[in-house]
């Protein structure tokens, strides 16, 4: 009976031990492991600025982030409802018109909002972002193909997306980087890239960081079947 007894304990001791090395190989949730490496960043700054830099990643920890009205959905929504897809395209094409000051976050919005519903819509629009960039000026170019890249990274179209990034001339910057993870399925190397870049000047990497990842802390992975590895 006592050597029945010792062996239970032993058996019993046998399993705690192993449950205390799957405890140690578990890896820290990935947005502990964003948080912790912003934080890390963080360290290199100024005092004043370490401290903006510290609010920052404690909203985002938080899950904080700016609520209100969708202005650029304000303005699509009457031109889907009157002329569908076609008359936002088109309205958006025009030098004037509705949405003279207002024609990437009418079509962000509307592409992001129809990406379910009307996949095919969300394309066009996708692409008008991509057509609006190669014609346009310098700075406007900019504002395009960062919309058409969001868009896209929000679509899991990894085509756009490249297409995208490489009109702007920053497709490795980090927050494009964290958005082509949502294609690849691991952030491991985004992650790393916080801490072993980060500045000693100014809180712009932290914040490039933070959005690249809030993409994917809202809208997750792409499916798998639709995962892709991007240039």
């Amino acid at each position: 009976m006592i050597r029945l007894f010792v062996i239970l304990l032993a058996m019993m001791g046998c399993n705690w031990f192993a449950a205390a090395q799957a405890s140690e190989r578990t890896p820290m949730p990935e947005k502990a492991q964003m948080v912790e490496a912003l934080y890390r960043a963080a360290i290199a700054l100024p005092q004043d600025k370490r401290k903006r830099a510290e609010r920052a990643i404690a909203d985002f920890d938080d899950g904080s982030h700016e609520t209100g009205a969708d202005y650029g959905w304000s303005k699509a929504e009457p031109l889907l409802m009157n002329g569908g897809v076609d008359a936002l395209i088109q309205a958006a094409r025009q030098s004037g018109g509705p949405l003279r000051y207002a024609r990437t976050d009418a079509l962000l919005s509307a592409g992001v909002r129809l990406r379910l519903t009307d996949p095919e819509a969300a394309t066009r629009i996708n692409a008008a972002l991509l057509e609006l960039a190669g014609r346009a000026d310098t700075f406007e170019l900019m504002i395009y193909a960062h919309a058409a890249a969001e868009l896209a990274a929000i679509r899991c179209d990894s085509a756009m997306f490249r297409s995208a990034t490489l009109k702007t001339g920053l497709s490795d910057s980090l927050r494009y980087a964290f958005w082509r993870g949502r294609f690849e399925g691991d952030l491991t190397t985004q992650i790393k890239r916080v801490w072993e870049e980060s500045s000693s000047e100014d809180t712009r990497h932290i914040r490039q960081a933070i959005d690249g990842y809030r993409l994917i802390d809202q809208y997750g992975y792409c499916a798998t079947s639709t995962l892709a590895v991007v240039d």
